[in-house]
């Protein structure tokens, strides 16, 4: 008696048939330029970002990303908006000049409407990933700031994350309706 095959789908004379690969992704060595690529300034700098090489992997799509990226922007813009301590950066040599607006002037109060409508935002996409779930919303934040998911798990709970976010947006460009 001969050992049990595994089971597969298989051709006529017996030998396991290969799956059909996928056009849309990139073989692993165009990968690696694509990355270099984009670390070196050459290419799109959306490449070399986490969002960026998820979805040149093919393991989130490209509505995903693309709400990843809207999320990275709110939240730097909230963090504006909140006034929160800029990341540390190396010294200027050059003269810095310039003061903060005028809230009582014109620009000033164009600029607390941006900050505003923000800090909205914000809170709505925020509300949209509590609803995700607690893993959603801590994989979206690690992986915006350029963490790699690790395990299926935290890879299925980016997407689900990034999912709820994206139909949050969607809802929002649709309906002035609230994304909770």
């Amino acid at each position: 008696m001969s050992p049990r095959k595994h089971l597969a789908a298989r051709h006529p004379g017996g030998r396991i048939k290969t799956p059909a690969r996928d056009p849309e992704l990139l073989a692993p060595a165009e990968l690696h330029r694509l990355l270099d690529a984009a670390r070196c300034g050459l290419r799109d700098a959306t490449w070399g970002t986490m969002l960026g090489r998820l979805l040149l992997s093919g393991k989130i799509t490209a509505t995903e990303a693309s709400a990843g990226r809207r999320w990275a922007a709110l939240v730097e813009n909230y963090a504006t908006a909140c006034q929160a301590p800029r990341p540390p950066q190396s010294a200027s040599l050059d003269k810095m000049g310039g003061t903060p607006v005028d809230p009582d002037s014109v620009a000033g109060r164009k600029q607390a409407k941006i900050h505003e409508r923000d800090t909205a935002r914000w809170l709505e996409g925020r509300n949209a990933l509590k609803n995700a779930g607690r893993d959603a919303e801590h994989a979206v934040a690690q992986c915006i700031q350029d963490y790699v998911p690790t395990g299926f798990a935290e890879l299925q709970a980016l997407r689900a994350g990034l999912s709820a976010l994206a139909a949050c947006f969607a809802a929002k460009r649709k309906a002035p309706a609230r994304c909770s």
